[in-house]
């Protein structure tokens, strides 16, 4: 039943495979975690496992979710993480899409700079955002998958409180350039 839900849930979306991807690695970690506690042993990822990840598209924001309080709890300020967090959208035709951004335009003065690197990096090792050169080698960071740009309630309200000023940042940022 597990599988087919995966399969059902998944076959429709697009980028299918990362997403599918990154939900099974995170029932693999549940299914390390309860061996670790004890509570398991028998080598098996659960369907009430799945359901607590909220299945295939709500794990991603649920690691989201999580990512972020955790560096809330680290003392980085919360509109530091909005701030970077909404560099990373873009409105295409309409849509809400994920947006590759230069890391050029994260750079920050001291001592911001140092917590916008410390999201950056949390956002990563949680699998979340990756960091890549893209064709020219310049380096960029970008969300994983659409499905956290468009899923992620916390980023939607963000969006929705500072889409006049995002409208204006992505004219403005050509420009500055």
């Amino acid at each position: 039943n597990l599988v087919n839900a995966l399969i059902d849930e998944a076959i429709d979306t697009p980028g299918a495979l990362p997403l599918l991807s990154f939900t099974l690695s995170e029932l693999y970690l549940k299914y390390l975690s309860a061996e670790e506690n004890g509570t398991r042993d028998d080598r098996t990822i659960t369907q009430a496992d799945y359901e607590q990840l909220g299945g295939v598209a709500r794990s991603l924001t649920q690691a989201a979710d999580k990512t972020y309080r955790k560096l809330v709890k680290q003392k980085i300020n919360f509109s530091i993480i909005r701030n970077i967090m909404l560099r990373m959208i873009s409105f295409n035709s309409g849509e809400l899409t994920r947006r590759k951004v230069p890391t050029s335009e994260l750079v920050y003065p001291e001592p911001v700079n140092q917590q916008v690197q410390r999201v950056i990096e949390g956002f990563v090792a949680a699998r979340l955002l990756t960091a890549g050169l893209d064709a020219e080698g310049q380096e960029y960071v970008e969300p994983v998958h659409d499905a956290l740009v468009t899923g992620w309630q916390t980023l939607l309200i963000w969006k929705q409180k500072k889409e006049a000023s995002l409208l204006l940042q992505r004219r403005l940022t050509p420009a500055a350039q």
